[in-house]
């Protein structure tokens, strides 16, 4: 289901997603960690307790979501590093300094456990 990459639109696609129980899944995994803020909002709004009646991950990392009641396991992909190291490759590509090779550069992305999923 496309649940868009804002919070608002996150929220709209879960209410249309969890609001039949006879078809609601038990986990849903969104695009980035703002798509999961509305997936908690349209949770909320229809009397589900994450995670004991659904399960939510993200993926981004962002610093709030450990904030959320229960905070969010996400994938953290390291945004404020792979954007410095791409702004320093960046620099040297203005510079002249990168030659002529393929730079290729990679930031290991980090699945962070919290509260917001739960064994099945």
């Amino acid at each position: 289901m496309d649940a868009g990459e804002t919070a608002t639109e996150g929220y709209e696609a879960a209410l249309e997603l969890l609001k039949d129980p006879a078809r609601r899944p038990s986990a849903v995994v969104c695009f980035n960690d703002m798509v999961a803020l509305g997936v908690y909002c349209a949770a909320h709004e229809l009397s589900l307790e994450i995670p004991v009646d659904l399960s939510v991950t993200g993926f981004d990392g962002l610093d709030f979501t450990e904030l959320l009641g229960p905070p969010l396991t996400t994938v953290d992909i390291h945004a404020g590093q792979l954007g410095q190291e791409m702004a320093g490759l960046l620099l040297k590509v203005i510079r002249g300094e990168a030659g002529e090779e393929k730079i290729t550069e990679w930031v290991e992305p980090a699945l962070v456990v919290r509260g917001s999923v739960r064994r099945v």
